[in-house]
């Protein structure tokens, strides 16, 4: 079974119900894979008990890009308008990566979250560079507002939907009837 595979195996296990510690250890057991790379794809997809606890926040984060979204378009709709249908294709452009990240963020996948606090952190950067040294704008208090929620609403879900595994030692007796120590990944629920 290919690593794919059983990522497959396993968000159908984990959308049952089981825990991703229950899939992880069924799925090790029947098949050879890598342990790491197994448990990072695990890592990557939030149980149902953990998906129900931050629905709330994570309905939040995608109003919040729905609303860049929207503000992208916005944008675009008058830069179509001040410079004709040649910047048409701009307008369907901007708001592309929103749409990807809003698609990841709406299906718990990993990464996304990081993503777009990421993103926007970059955003702010760039918007930096050219506020900077201009008189005030009362709406820019609204973009900052929207960007503080992305990023934090980003960072805050990534770390709980998709928390680090860990490798603990535990000793176990072989066949011979010798105790040693072996090395398990567990998750965090």
């Amino acid at each position: 079974m290919t690593l794919k595979e059983a990522a497959k195996i396993a968000r159908k296990q984990i959308a049952e119900g089981k825990t991703r510690q229950e899939t992880f250890d069924t799925l090790m057991a029947a098949n050879k894979l890598p342990s790491v790379e197994f448990a990072t794809i695990i890592q990557g997809i939030p149980s149902l008990q953990t998906r129900e606890k931050y629905k709330t926040a994570n309905v939040i984060l995608m109003t919040l890009i729905i609303l860049t979204i929207v503000f992208k378009l916005i944008a675009g709709i008058f830069l179509v308008m001040q410079n004709g249908l040649l910047t048409l294709p701009l307008l369907l452009i901007l708001p592309l990566l929103n749409i990807y990240l809003l698609w990841g963020v709406l299906n718990f996948r990993p990464g996304a979250h990081r993503l777009v606090a990421i993103f926007t952190i970059l955003g702010i950067v760039r918007s930096l560079q050219q506020v900077i040294g201009q008189a005030f704008d009362p709406i820019l208090l609204l973009d900052f507002a929207i960007a503080a929620g992305l990023i934090g609403l980003g960072f805050y879900l990534n770390n709980k939907l998709h928390p680090v595994y860990k490798t603990v030692r535990e000793s176990y007796q072989n066949s011979e009837g010798y105790e040693l120590d072996r090395y398990v990944i567990k998750f965090e629920e």
